[in-house]
């Protein structure tokens, strides 16, 4: 199944593109519907990067899949909960846990 999400990212060619208003005002409505308002992030997963398509309240592109909540949530086979993100060890070098 991986091969396939991949296949059809690359096909309709979302990864590093320009922002678009419609994603803004999606991240937007997250993040004031959203427990931690001051951020939510529209991303992509890529073989070994998470793409930020909108953000707000954080200012990197991408981050590293390994050390990403997308990368290890994608994993998951049940719902994904990390209750203190800067004392895990996975998501050290985190930028969304600073």
């Amino acid at each position: 199944m991986k091969g396939i999400d991949l296949r059809s990212l690359r096909l309709h060619r979302v990864l590093d593109t320009d922002r678009e208003e419609v994603f803004d005002e999606i991240a937007d409505l997250g993040r004031r519907l959203s427990a931690r308002p001051q951020m939510a992030l529209i991303t992509f997963v890529d073989d070994d990067r998470v793409w930020l398509k909108s953000k707000v309240g954080i200012s990197v592109n991408e981050t590293s899949r390994d050390v990403s909540f997308c990368g290890h949530g994608i994993l998951q086979k049940a719902v994904f909960v990390v209750r203190t993100p800067p004392l895990d060890k996975r998501f050290k070098g985190q930028p969304v846990c600073g």
